[in-house]
């Protein structure tokens, strides 16, 4: 999971249709679970309009890694290590709330997200064994 990176503080790369719901560490929490909130809503609709079943974040191959979180506490310090990370710029990187919905609505889905899998290929619903969710609803 640490060689991995954060999308819009969310998403995981490498981890299919994966979102984490990781708060700030400098401000309110709830702050930051709503924009996660608002990112999968944005993904799920993304999913449902493109049928792209799963889908992961784009890694950059230019993103310079940066820590999960900037804290000095020792259990933060001992397991830094085993967290996705940071990345070096927008939309790899959380920093507060306003910066962060400001990114959020910036953002283009298209091409950001990705199908996931090895031939990179598109899956709709119909391809995808299991998957009996009508168009209309969850």
């Amino acid at each position: 999971m640490s060689d991995e990176f954060l999308w819009q503080g969310t998403m995981v790369t490498g981890v299919p249709n994966f979102a984490a719901g990781i708060g700030y560490a400098n401000a309110s929490w709830t702050l930051r679970a709503d924009l996660n909130a608002r990112v999968m809503c944005r993904v799920l609709s993304h999913i449902d309009r493109n049928g792209q079943v799963p889908v992961v974040p784009r890694r950059e191959e230019t993103l310079a890694a940066r820590p999960f979180l900037d804290l000095s506490s020792g259990y933060i310090c001992r397991s830094v290590d085993r967290f996705p990370r940071h990345g070096d710029r927008d939309p790899w990187r959380a920093r507060n709330y306003v910066r962060d919905a400001l990114t959020l609505r910036r953002t283009s889905l298209r091409g950001s997200l990705v199908p996931f899998g090895s031939t990179g290929a598109s899956r709709r619903r119909e391809d995808c064994p299991g998957q009996n969710v009508s168009s209309s609803g969850r």
